[in-house]
Parts: structure tokens; C-alpha cells; sequence
């Protein structure tokens, strides 16, 4: 065939491709015919159209909302982004309606119909709103690619953004009076002392605290913001964290079980253990908000809070709600202790006229 353009198979496939250059690209079609003569008149028709400039629109196959995802995965791969591991649990749930549906297919109906069907099954608004965004964003990267043409519009849900779940000092204690392995000790301190995330504190090893200065570090990259954060240790976890390093390298990490097992996950420990306290229903990111509200009691500025909670956005911050029921009822105690203080005795005739100049009787108010 001429040079500008030839005519294949592809290794395993009967039917034959063509390829050809347009404006110094190379373009690859398949012809879906194993006919040799209908792609012979295929490439033919192609240069035609090259040598006239004319616009050549290529019929794609539509891809499926399952090669859209893989797209998505990889992303993740290759940017490296931290909530990777939550694409398995959203998938899960997209793919029984969406994985074999071509991406031109999907609609605002259809999407409503997913939603529909997520609520009947008990989601919260919040998780078909994070799956939903996570299937936008593989519409977008398609986008990008030119694999997919439009992206639909999608449906968002009402969500109550307000974190919920307190620790009180007393059941804090109740926490620490019934632990007795000392990598859970060291992370309840500091969950609760620095309102730091589950993940950040079981990525700690032990090069990252420094006795002699007394300091705690989260490396940039390795925190959910990928900003990095150095905090002073308070008497009790440098206590519990000299004890935690003992004998390990730089690179160990600093919670480990008693056997020098890295602690991963703990999920039966902590049930254990708030069952034991009393406290069934605490959840591990209570911690992090009790230790913001901890912080904030104790009159640190909101902008330090979120320097040490690795909060990044006011908007995010005021998602913790910090301020509990609690907190509420000590703020009216104190405004009444205020007026109390404030207050005219309305026993006696205090003299004073109204705004017509005419007295106030005794007891009345005005």
C-alpha cells in the first residue's frame, strides 16, 4: 500500500486496521471488516479526505463506565493520592448499576436512579455524594482522553456536614483506666492532646520525635493535606513515647504491639476496649474531635487548631462542630452569672422614668 498509509491486523484479531497520517499524526481505525478489500477502499477514502481537509470523524466504540473507572484508578496510581483506598468501597456500589453501561448512556435520570436506589438501601447522603463525585471525576478524566464526549450533569444530595461525638474528660479517663498495651495508650494521647488522624499516628515511626527537643513531627506528604507538622510533646507522651522508641531503629515505627508487630488496624482492640470503658458507640475519630475542642477550652486561637489538627480550610474546620451541647449549656450558665451581676434590684423604687419621662413603679419592669 502507498506510504502514506498501510493496512494490518492486530495480533489475535481477524479484522483488519488501517493507519495513515494526518497533519504529521499517525492515525490508527479499525475497519471492523476482515474484508481486505473494504479496508483497501477504507485507506483510500481516508487520504481523499486528508488531501482535501476535510474533518474526519472517526465512529469510536463507547466505552463503559468500568473502563472509565480503571482510567480513575490509574489516576490515583500515578498522582499518588491518598484516598485511593476508598475507590474499592465506592466501586463496590457502582459497579452492580453502572459497569457495563456505555458512558453516552448515562444520564441525569439514570443518576437519579442510582441516588434512588443508594437511599433505599439506607446510604447516607454523604456516601452517594462522595460516589458520585468519584464517577464525575472519571467522566472528566475521559474527557480529557477523548474517550468520552459530555459529561452529564450530576445530582447532589443535602448533606448535614456537622461532625457529631465528643469525649469528656471523665470518660477520657475511663479510655486510659481500662488500657493496658502501651501503643494504645500512646494513641489515645495523642488523638486526644493533638486531634490528629488515625492514619497520621500509625504511620509514626520513631526517627520522627525527638526527646531532647521534645518535639513530634508529621513528614510533608504523609499527612491527608500533604503539609507537614511539628508539634511540642506534652510531658505525658514524651513519658509514653520514650518508652515506645525504646530499643528501635530510627525507621521502626512508634506503635507496635509487643512483639514489634506494626499496629495496622485495630478495630477489634477498640471495640474491646470502649466496651470495657462503658463508652460502646465511641468511634476512633472521636479522638480528633474531642482533642480540637480540648484545644480550643484551653484558649488556643482557631488558626492554631488548625495548624496542629492539619485543618486547611475554615470551612472544613467548622465541619467538627467543636462546640458541643456542653459547651452550649456553660455558655448560657455564664451569660446568666453576667445579667445576674448586671441586674437592677426591682425590689425597691429605683427612681428611674421611662423614655415619657414618667416613673417606673417599683417591680415593674419597663
Amino acid at each position: 500500500m502507498s506510504k502514506r498509509g498501510s493496512i494490518y491486523r492486530q495480533p489475535g484479531c481477524a479484522t483488519f486496521m488501517i493507519q495513515y497520517y494526518r497533519n504529521g499524526k499517525r492515525v490508527r481505525e479499525a475497519v471492523g471488516s476482515d474484508d481486505y478489500r473494504a479496508a483497501q477502499q477504507r485507506l483510500t477514502q481516508r487520504l481523499a479526505q486528508c488531501d482535501r481537509g476535510e474533518a474526519i470523524d472517526i465512529a469510536r466504540k463507547s466505552v463503559t463506565i468500568a473502563e472509565l473507572w480503571e482510567g480513575l484508578q490509574r489516576h490515583y496510581r500515578i498522582n499518588g493520592r491518598k484516598s485511593a483506598e476508598c475507590l474499592g468501597r465506592r466501586w463496590k456500589h457502582l459497579e452492580a448499576f453502572f459497569a457495563n453501561m456505555q458512558a453516552c448512556h448515562v444520564t441525569y435520570d439514570c443518576l437519579e436512579g442510582y441516588v434512588d436506589q443508594r437511599l433505599t438501601e439506607q446510604a447516607a447522603n454523604a456516601t452517594i455524594n462522595r460516589e458520585l463525585s468519584a464517577l464525575k471525576t472519571a467522566f472528566r478524566l475521559g474527557r480529557k482522553k477523548q474517550t468520552v464526549r459530555q459529561i452529564p450533569d450530576f445530582p447532589h444530595l443535602a448533606e448535614n456536614n456537622a461532625r457529631s461525638g465528643f469525649l469528656e474528660d471523665q470518660e477520657y479517663a475511663a479510655l486510659t483506666a481500662h488500657c493496658s498495651e502501651l501503643w494504645m495508650r500512646l494513641f489515645l494521647e495523642i488523638g486526644y492532646s493533638f486531634a490528629w488522624r488515625k492514619s497520621e499516628i500509625l504511620n509514626l515511626r520513631a526517627g520522627h520525635v525527638s526527646l531532647g527537643a521534645r518535639t513530634i513531627r508529621l513528614d510533608a506528604g504523609a499527612t491527608k493535606n500533604g503539609d507537614g507538622r511539628e508539634v511540642t510533646m506534652t510531658q505525658r507522651i514524651a513519658a509514653l513515647v520514650e518508652q515506645a522508641i525504646a530499643g528501635k531503629a530510627k525507621d521502626d515505627y512508634l506503635l507496635t504491639r509487643d512483639g514489634g508487630e506494626r499496629v495496622r488496624d485495630f478495630r477489634k482492640a477498640w471495640k474491646n476496649l470502649t466496651a470495657a470503658s462503658g463508652l460502646e458507640g465511641l468511634i476512633v475519630h472521636d479522638l480528633r474531635r474531642s482533642g480540637a475542642r480540648q484545644l480550643r477550652r484551653a484558649g488556643v486561637p482557631e488558626s492554631v487548631v488548625m495548624e496542629i489538627g492539619g485543618w486547611k480550610t475554615d470551612s472544613m474546620f467548622r465541619r467538627y462542630a467543636i462546640v458541643s451541647n456542653a459547651d452550649i449549656k456553660t455558655g448560657i450558665e455564664q451569660l446568666e452569672q453576667s445579667r445576674a451581676k448586671d441586674s437592677h434590684d426591682f425590689s425597691h423604687d429605683s427612681g428611674e422614668t421611662n423614655n415619657n419621662g414618667v416613673p417606673i413603679e417599683a417591680g415593674k419592669v419597663n
